[in-house]
């Protein structure tokens, strides 16, 4: 697990809904992550940071979760 990823990854995707609004309510973002428990920080710190459940608006799994 890794934190500094988590803040720079949900940076990224502020940014991101920021700039092109459609996307806080679309299906085509995701976070991905190799680690599970670097997942469940990712939704916790979500929640915190968005004040709603990443669930709603984002898909954040691991790479063997995309794919089944």
């Amino acid at each position: 697990m890794n934190e500094d990823e988590v803040k720079f990854g949900l940076l990224m995707y502020r940014e991101l809904v920021d700039k092109y609004p459609e996307l806080k309510s679309s299906s085509r973002l995701a976070i991905i992550s190799p680690y599970r428990r670097q997942v469940k920080l990712f939704r916790q710190r979500f929640k915190e940071m968005f004040g709603v459940d990443s669930e709603k608006v984002v898909d954040i799994n691991t790479v063997d979760g995309f794919q089944v």
